[in-house]
């Protein structure tokens, strides 16, 4: 089965030390789930550039990471 642009970027974001215990502990959610939902709403490639500094920007708000 390819890999989607999708499930890559969940690989690589989850690859950061604490992502993943961030998203496992605050959401029970495990990235091949993530890449599943992420999927599932079609994001554009246009838009898709802009997730990782979304999602830390997010991420840092919502867990209060320094």
């Amino acid at each position: 089965m390819p890999v989607s642009p999708t499930s890559d970027f969940v690989a690589q974001y989850m690859a950061f030390p604490g992502n993943y215990k961030a998203f496992s502990e605050k959401f029970s959610i495990l990235p091949e789930k993530m890449a599943v939902i992420l999927k599932k709403t079609s994001i554009k490639m246009a838009e898709f550039q802009f997730l990782p500094y979304i999602c830390g920007v997010l991420l840092r708000n919502f867990l209060k990471f320094d």
